[in-house]
């Protein structure tokens, strides 16, 4: 067994419970935020319309993604990009970027958590063999991300179908990587309270 593979499977001793904790702790940080969350997002989603205006763009659709890249320095930047009908043909999109720390700001102690662990059975770890860890335990948070997505976008996008001529009606916001299969998060007449909103008790 090679060694990132050793370290994969001591840390995923770990892993489901240690997220666990986190995600508690990310929820609790984001009841009691909200409104500075929510108004950093909208601001983001504002100043991208404004931009497309101001290029009398129209847009039909706004893919977010995360910037791989951005796991690695540790920003955890997803970028919004407006595009018209030509979708990934688009050659001028406008793009803005928005970084939801709180989500990911328990992340780099629970690697650290894990390569501790780890170094119990896996001698000398480096820090870029935790790189593919950090790549994995990331992909739990950006379901977060996903279901903050889905409660914030319904009040986003009426807003800036309101104040800007240059979005569609019926636009579509999709989540995926550039270029890639992407999957839609919202299409107007929908709502959702999946995860941030439920039962506090």
């Amino acid at each position: 067994m090679d060694r990132i593979k050793q370290l994969e499977q001591v840390v995923g001793k770990f892993l489901f419970e240690r997220f666990s904790q986190s995600k508690e702790k990310i929820v609790s940080s984001y009841r009691a935020n909200k409104e500075e969350i929510w108004k950093g997002f909208f601001d983001v989603v504002c100043y991208g319309a404004e931009e497309c205006e101001k290029k009398n763009k129209k847009v039909k659709h706004i893919i977010i993604s995360i910037l791989y890249s951005s796991i690695i320095t540790q920003s955890y930047e997803l970028q919004i990009a407006y595009m018209n009908d030509d979708l990934h043909v688009d050659e001028a999109p406008v793009n803005v970027y928005w970084a939801p720390m709180f989500i990911f700001q328990f992340i780099e102690d629970d690697i650290q958590f894990f390569k501790k662990k780890a170094s119990e059975e896996v001698p000398r770890i480096k820090e870029y063999e935790m790189d593919d860890i950090r790549k994995k335990y990331v992909l739990n948070h950006l379901f977060l991300v996903m279901l903050l997505l889905k409660e914030m976008l319904p009040a986003a996008i009426e807003e800036i179908i309101n104040k800007y001529d240059c979005i569609a009606d019926n636009i579509m916001v999709s989540i995926g990587r550039y270029m890639e299969k992407v999957v839609l998060l919202y299409q107007i007449g929908e709502e959702s309270e999946i995860f941030f909103n439920r039962d506090k008790s």
